[in-house]
C-alpha cells in the first residue's frame, strides 16, 4: 500500500524541516519491513509553480512539481516562515501571493487529504479558513500574532502537535519530527511510530513545547523609560519589585508606567517580572548546581511551593525534571 506525501514549500522555509521530514518517512519505510507491514511512503517536494525556492539560509531548494500537478496524495505538509514579531501588514504581504495555494489546500481537504502544517505553516492553514473552530498550535514565539489575526482558532501553543483528525499542526521549527511521527502513526500505527522514534533517537511521547518556550517580549521599542525600567528589573530580580516602587524610582506615576510599559513590551509590568523570573530560574537550573531553594530565592520568591507550582504551570515540567532534561553533562556544566 503506497501513501503519497506532498511537502509544500515556499521561500524562507527551513531546509532542515524539509529533509528531516523526508528522512523520517525514509526511516519508516525501513521499519515497515521489520514489522511486516504492507506500507510504502512516497514523498515529494512541491511549490506553487514548480520552481525551486530559497531556504531561510539562502540555499536553493529543488522541487519536483507544482501543486497543480499533485494528484491523489494522501497528506500535504505545509512549511512556511514568517518574520519575527510580524505585523498584520507583514502577514498580509506573505499571504497575498499564496491565494492559489490556499484554494488548492481547500480542494485537497474536500478530497479527504490529510492537511498538516509545521511551525508558522499554521498561519497558511488559518488564512485559508481551514482551522476555523478547530484547535491548533504554532511556534510559541508567533503565538500572539496568530491569536490576534485568527480569533476563531483555538490556539494551544503549549502543545507540540495538535491532531484534529484531517488537520494536524506541529509547533516550533523542531516539531517537524513530531509531526512526521504523528502522520506515520496515523498511516502505520503506534508500533511503527515508536520504532521510528527510537531509530531517530527522539522521544515518541514529546507532547509539549512549553518547556522550550521563553517569555516572549516585544523588542526594538524606542521608549527609554521602559528600557531603563527593564534593565533595573533584570538587575534586581532578587528584590521585591512592584509597580509603585518602580514608578517612584523613575519619578513617574504608576498609571504612566503601566501604560508605557504595556505599550512598549506588550505585557503588564507584573507579568513581565514573573516571566523574567521564570526564565532566570530556567537558566540557573540548566547551568548551575544551585539548590532549588537557592534558585527560588535568587529570582525573588520566598514561597517555595508557590514558585514550584507556577514553574510547572508555565513550563509543563517540575523544576527537577527541567534540570534533568536540560542540564548538560558534568564536564560542560559551570560551577
Amino acid at each position: 500500500m503506497i501513501k503519497k506525501i506532498a511537502i509544500f514549500v515556499a521561500d524562507d522555509c527551513f531546509g532542515s524541516n524539509v529533509y528531516g521530514i523526508i528522512d523520517a518517512f525514509g526511516c519508516a519505510n525501513g521499519a515497515v519491513k521489520d514489522l511486516g507491514l504492507d506500507l510504502d511512503f512516497k514523498v515529494e517536494i512541491v511549490s506553487k509553480d514548480g520552481l525551486p525556492v530559497s531556504t531561510i539560509n539562502g540555499h536553493a531548494l529543488p522541487v519536483e512539481r507544482s501543486i497543480e500537478a499533485v494528484t491523489d496524495t494522501d497528506a500535504v505538509i505545509t512549511l512556511l516562515s514568517l518574520p519575527k514579531e510580524p505585523t498584520a501588514a507583514d502577514i498580509s504581504r506573505k499571504m497575498a501571493p499564496l491565494s492559489g495555494v490556499m484554494q488548492w489546500l481547500k480542494d485537497q481537504t474536500a478530497a479527504g487529504t490529510i492537511i498538516a502544517s509545521n511551525c508558522t505553516g499554521s498561519f497558511l492553514l488559518a488564512e485559508a479558513g481551514l482551522l476555523d473552530g478547530k484547535r491548533a498550535t504554532t511556534h510559541w514565539m508567533w503565538a500572539s500574532a496568530f491569536r490576534n489575526r485568527y480569533p476563531d482558532v483555538s490556539l494551544e501553543e503549549r502543545n507540540m502537535v495538535i491532531d484534529n483528525g484531517q488537520i494536524i499542526c506541529g509547533g516550533g521549527a523542531g516539531a517537524y519530527i513530531d509531526l512526521a511521527l504523528q502522520i506515520i502513526r496515523r498511516f502505520g500505527g503506534e508500533e511503527l511510530a515508536v520504532q521510528c522514534a527510537h531509530s531517530l533517537v527522539v522521544d515518541p511521547a514529546r507532547n509539549l513545547q512549553a518547556p522550550y518556550a521563553l517569555t516572549s517580549f516585544k523588542t526594538g521599542h524606542q521608549d527609554d523609560l521602559v528600557d531603563n525600567v527593564q534593565r533595573y528589573i533584570a538587575d534586581n530580580l532578587a528584590q521585591e519589585l512592584n509597580v509603585q516602587e518602580l514608578a517612584d524610582a523613575f519619578f513617574v506615576s504608576p498609571r504612566t508606567l503601566m501604560r508605557r510599559f504595556k505599550a512598549a513590551t506588550g505585557l503588564p509590568v507584573a507579568t513581565y517580572i514573573q516571566g523574567l523570573r521564570i526564565d532566570a530560574a530556567r537558566s540557573r537550573l540548566a547551568t548551575s548546581r544551585m539548590s532549588l531553594q537557592s534558585i527560588i530565592g535568587d529570582v525573588g520568591y520566598e514561597d517555595f511551593s508557590s514558585f514550584t507550582r507556577l514553574f510547572k504551570l508555565k513550563t509543563g515540567l517540575t523544576m527537577q525534571t527541567y534540570r534533568d532534561r536540560f542540564q548538560p553533562a558534568d564536564s560542560l556544566l559551570s560551577h
